[in-house]
């Protein structure tokens, strides 16, 4: 793919090995962060850092402390590989004292809000994948931009959830359905993740970092749950091109993560071929019909249809072998 794709392939067992390495280190890595967040009176963030939180429940069901063990089983090596790519996307953008500032600030939220969801670990990197997927296939029909608006935008698409570290873990646990004020929480996670990386861009800034297209990855954390057809999405209720293009492609390769992930309130994850049916359905009325048709296109392609299915054997489920290619005919 057309920045990540660059780097050379990672040995999993290294991978792993670094991975538990940032993790024995997780409790001194979030301190300065939740220092910050809450000299800025951003709530929550402390609590759901604690892994009694998260891990074990005491009260959880055998099935359920079943599925949250299989869940985090890929958490090491997500963990590496999201060290990785967010240095090598920051290097684009950033000198070698950003990226290492803003890693040391952020890296840490993306552990919390990972696994404060209660999926298969690693949700905000394969939505990271799926837009690598889409940029590298606009920047082929011409609708191109430069390495570092790309890198802003993956690295938006990284982070877009990093909002969730500051809702109550319980309520992204609910199986059922939501009341109205439980959603209400919820979708407070873009207004929480804005509010997080300006709150890190600002301690950064203080220090003499400057985060150059810091206004782009605040955009997509902020606007990625906007509908592109109608009102109906949150924050601000905006359609069209009021939300960026950023936002709108983040916003359609969350949704194909989300409805191919295992996730403990919802173990019957679709398929490739039916998160495809659902995308088309969708197409102009929750997502930008341009961004669904380049997807689907690209997923033409065997190299690119393999990257796919592995993504979503990566989040727990087993997607079909075989790509159906019909879908774009009539558009």
């Amino acid at each position: 793919m057309a920045i990540l794709q660059r780097l050379p392939a990672p040995d999993p067992k290294a991978l792993e090995a670094r991975g538990r390495a940032i993790s024995d280190h997780f409790v001194t890595r979030m301190e300065p962060i939740i220092n910050i967040l809450e000299a800025k009176q951003i709530p929550g963030v402390r609590e759901n850092t604690n892994d009694k939180t998260w891990l074990t429940d005491r009260n959880a069901k055998a099935e359920d402390s079943e599925f949250l063990s299989d869940a985090m089983k890929g958490r090491p090596s997500f963990l590496a590989r999201i060290d990785d790519d967010f240095r090598a996307l920051g290097r684009v953008i950033w000198d070698e004292r950003a990226v290492s500032a803003a890693a040391d600030l952020l890296l840490p939220l993306l552990d919390v809000s990972e696994r404060t969801c209660f999926g298969y670990y690693g949700h905000q990197y394969r939505t990271m994948q799926y837009a690598e997927i889409l940029l590298n296939k606009r920047s082929m029909s011409n609708r191109s931009m430069t390495d570092a608006e790309q890198a802003a935008q993956l690295l938006g698409a990284l982070m877009h959830d990093i909002g969730k570290a500051a809702v109550p873990g319980e309520v992204l646990r609910i199986k059922g359905k939501l009341s109205d004020p439980e959603k209400e929480l919820v979708n407070l996670h873009p207004s929480h993740g804005k509010s997080i990386l300006l709150a890190a861009f600002a301690s950064l800034a203080e220090a003499g970092t400057h985060i150059a297209y810091g206004d782009v990855i605040i955009d997509i954390a902020f606007s990625h749950h906007e509908r592109y057809g109608d009102t109906g999405g949150y924050p601000l209720g905006i359609r069209g091109t009021e939300i960026s293009v950023g936002a709108r492609i983040t916003g359609f390769c969350d949704a194909m993560d989300s409805m191919t992930t295992n996730r403990i309130y919802d173990r019957h994850p679709k398929t490739f071929k039916q998160a495809k049916i659902e995308a088309v359905r969708k197409l102009n009325k929750h997502f930008n019909g341009t961004i669904v048709v380049d997807f689907l296109r690209a997923a033409k392609t065997n190299e690119v249809t393999k990257i796919i299915l592995d993504i979503i054997k990566s989040a727990g489920a087993m997607p079909e072998q075989a790509p159906q290619r019909d879908l774009i005919q009539s558009k």
